[in-house]
């Protein structure tokens, strides 16, 4: 009984000591476990780390490189551009403006002179004859400048000086049969008179205005073209404006 009881006292106690190894080999095992997934933590935490600071130096690198520099200049040529372009803008819409308000004034200013010195706006006959007439006194000033004042002896000669195509103020003739030369010496000797009061040029054929009065159109040695009326076949008007030719003594 005594030897019984000895055992089962020696059998608990290995028992005890068996739990007690088991459950302490355990906790190690355990702890072993842990142990190992902190270390894996660790070392993808240093790895996490390690690449942000890879990162931070490139960004470091980048925002202090050549690139970011190129990229600078890139925006401050791109604000120039823009600058420059707004003002190219403004200055083609000035050009355009300055160009019609200059165009609107020639418009204007020969209106006022038509209206003012004769009817083409009453009678549609004698809008090609006023350009006519201003374009060969146009062509009269061009040769005079090239033939030391002198002008021409007839109106053949100035075929060199007629523009072919039309420029301001001047349109290529519809034809030169209609007017004649009045005037044949030096513009140096038409000092007595405002040249705009010295006729150079005359239509052949006088006509009839709707008010049924004889008219017909001049040229004036500045060039100017007008449309005269006359109830004594222009004797009165051409007396005061053309002046005769000279005579000279035998």
């Amino acid at each position: 009984m005594m030897k019984f009881k000895t055992l089962l006292i020696a059998t608990i106690t290995f028992a005890g000591i068996m739990a007690t190894l088991l459950i302490r080999y355990s906790t190690q095992v355990k702890l072993r476990g842990n142990e190992v997934a902190l270390q894996q933590q660790d070392n993808q935490l240093a790895e996490w780390m390690a690449e942000h600071q890879r990162l931070s130096n490139q960004i470091a690198r980048a925002e202090s490189s050549p690139m970011k520099e190129q990229m600078a200049e890139l925006v401050r040529l791109r604000n120039q551009a823009a600058s420059l372009r707004q003002q190219t803008n403004k200055l083609g819409r000035q050009r355009t403006e300055n160009r019609l308000a200059s165009a609107w004034q020639s418009v204007s200013g020969r209106l006022s002179y038509l209206l003012e010195h004769n009817r083409e706006y009453y009678d549609p006959r004698a809008s090609g004859k006023i350009d006519d007439a201003q374009t060969l006194g146009w062509a009269l000033g061009k040769y005079a400048i090239t033939h030391q004042g002198e002008f021409p002896s007839n109106l053949d000669q100035l075929t060199p000086f007629l523009p072919i195509k039309a420029r301001p103020g001047i349109e290529p003739l519809t034809g030169t049969n209609q007017f004649e030369l009045v005037y044949q010496g030096s513009r140096n000797e038409l000092t007595n008179a405002p040249l705009r009061e010295v006729v150079l040029i005359r239509e052949r054929q006088a006509w009839l205005t709707p008010e049924g009065k004889w008219a017909r159109v001049y040229g004036a040695a500045d060039g100017r073209a007008s449309i005269v009326e006359s109830d004594d076949n222009f004797q009165s008007w051409e007396t005061a404006h053309i002046v005769p030719p000279q005579t000279t003594s035998p």
